[in-house]
């Protein structure tokens, strides 16, 4: 059977070269009026927890769909000039029917507020930069492409155990500060109990395949059991970052990763194996279900070690072997299966910081220009594959994935980060190391 797909450490992604000139111009901003949307749009808890904690993002994605236990973010979004100042002050009323139940909270005030860029804002400051402008142009640039911010209010609800998938109202209303009070558009969500996403068919192949190119942000945890399903029947242990994916996911959702356990004595047994040694591999105590499987099965499991988090890429001292450039590549892609299924920062900037080994890149070229095999290798050839593959893995993922995006923009301006990998990052679209070979 062909392969889900070939782990990132096998394929070089081509990068695109923009071509831009020397007499960019930046389109001065007119003044429009302030307004607030009177939608209310409803997205995952944590969302602004893992955004960079300066400079505008990405739009967020929403949520339609919940499981027991999940919590939601409400945000409300502003248009115009000097926008941010209508949430000065204000409060938001938050009102939530489901099956005859209801919570209400008075009072809630912003946790955060965001600037939100335009469609296509990265790839066009991106080649801004990559121009040589100067920086306050890049700044201009950036204000420019950002012409909405997003207000995000916490309510203090819980998506609830229910016996049957159950829609959810949710009313609000907005007052205080210079905002005019408002009644805003009620919004819908529907919760469905773990039961039923567990009688949801496995995805298919295309679609898994389609899902892992990027951290999805608005996935309700529910989605991971049929997701799961799928991705065992096409070997998930057999694929680095596919495994690494659900390792973290389980290991970061205690309600999902109870209700896959709950599932296990109905599962198919090379399901059973593969969900346990998932499961032990982020950490789970599994004691109480091995017997469920054969005796060599069992002893495998017992053997497994826990996955380290986050991965830990080596500094590659003399001597090494052609087994260490294999683990290389391995733990680069644990590192990227992390990053999709947590959007958490720690996992990119394992990898960025890879590109700190610009130096030794040339040792690579020059080794591999000998085809003597592994004649020669040394730790400086290992940093400067390591260097290469990060460089057009993130390349990859910055042109596919929103929020990798958003964390590549604010580290290429973060004084906190070594200027070496700050120029690197500039240069991710142009670079020839990060071209297709």
């Amino acid at each position: 059977m062909k392969p889900l797909f070939t782990p990132l450490c096998c394929v070089v992604l081509g990068c695109f070269a923009p071509s831009a000139s020397a007499d960019v111009q930046v389109v001065k901003e007119t003044p429009i009026p302030a307004t607030i949307r009177k939608e209310l749009w409803i997205l995952s808890a944590n969302w602004s927890e893992l955004e960079p904690p300066t400079g505008a993002v990405n739009v967020p994605g929403r949520m339609d769909t919940l499981s027991p236990g999940d919590r939601i973010a409400l945000a409300l979004a502003a248009d115009g000039s000097e926008r941010e100042k209508l949430f000065d002050g204000c409060t938001l009323d938050v009102r939530i029917e489901i099956g005859g139940t209801l919570f209400e909270q008075h009072g809630l005030k912003p946790t955060n507020i965001r600037r939100l860029k335009a469609e296509g804002a990265d790839f066009a400051i991106g080649a801004i930069k990559a121009a040589g402008l100067a920086p306050g142009d890049v700044v201009r640039m950036e204000q420019a492409t950002a012409l909405t911010s997003l207000a995000e209010f916490r309510p203090a609800w819980t998506a609830p155990e229910v016996a049957e998938a159950t829609e959810v109202r949710i009313e609000a209303r907005i007052s205080g500060g210079t905002a005019v009070a408002t009644v805003l558009e009620a919004a819908r969500v529907k919760i469905r109990p773990w039961a039923d996403w567990a009688k949801d068919p496995a995805v298919d192949r295309p679609t898994i395949a389609g899902y892992f190119n990027r951290y999805q942000d608005n996935v309700p945890a529910g989605y991971l059991l049929p997701l799961f399903k799928g991705a065992s029947s096409v070997g998930v242990l057999q694929s680095v970052p596919l495994a690494e994916f659900f390792v973290v996911a389980f290991k970061r959702n205690v309600a999902a990763q109870k209700a896959a356990l709950d599932l296990l004595p109905s599962l198919d047994p090379t399901f059973q194996y593969t969900l346990l040694a998932v499961l032990r591999r982020g950490g789970t105590d599994i004691t109480k279900y091995i017997h469920l499987l054969p005796a060599g099965g069992q002893n495998s499991l017992r053997s497994m070690d826990r996955d380290p988090d986050p991965p830990a890429i080596p500094d590659f001292a003399d001597p090494v072997s052609v087994a260490s450039a294999r683990e290389l590549g391995a733990t680069m892609d644990q590192c990227w299966g992390a990053w999709m299924a947590s959007g958490d920062p720690v996992y990119l900037r394992t990898l960025v910081n890879l590109l700190a080994r610009a130096q030794d890149y040339p040792a690579f070229q020059s080794w591999t220009a000998t085809k003597g095999g592994a004649k020669g290798l040394n730790g400086r050839v290992l940093r400067g594959l390591s260097y290469q593959i990060a460089g057009w893995s993130i390349a990859s993922f910055e042109r596919t994935d929103p929020h990798a995006a958003d964390w590549l923009a604010f580290w290429q301006s973060d004084p906190a980060v070594p200027e070496s990998i700050r120029k690197e990052i500039t240069s991710l679209p142009i670079n020839p190391a990060f071209k297709r070979q």
